[in-house]
């Protein structure tokens, strides 16, 4: 779906480029504390694949804002405290 719709993927960091036209994404497990995002991956969005899912169901880029889900949380996890 990434690459279909134009997307390209990528393993490491790339160079920031001065085209304003495209966007860099880093994409994460929901459950990846914020804190734990290796270094590298500044200058790109961090976004969990709960963003890329809820993007390939409404086949449409959603906003990284519209869920929690869609970015990292704080960690670590489990959370101490919680109950399962």
């Amino acid at each position: 779906m990434i690459t279909k719709n134009g997307g390209l993927i990528f393993t490491k960091p790339i160079p920031s480029t001065s085209d304003d036209s495209s966007r860099a994404f880093t994409v994460v497990p929901y459950a990846t504390p914020r804190e734990e995002i290796p270094p590298g991956y500044e200058e790109t969005e961090i976004v969990t694949e709960m963003w890329i899912e809820q993007c390939m169901a409404s086949n449409k880029e959603r906003d990284t804002n519209e869920m929690v889900m869609f970015k990292p949380m704080p960690g670590p996890f489990p959370r101490s405290g919680a109950t399962p």
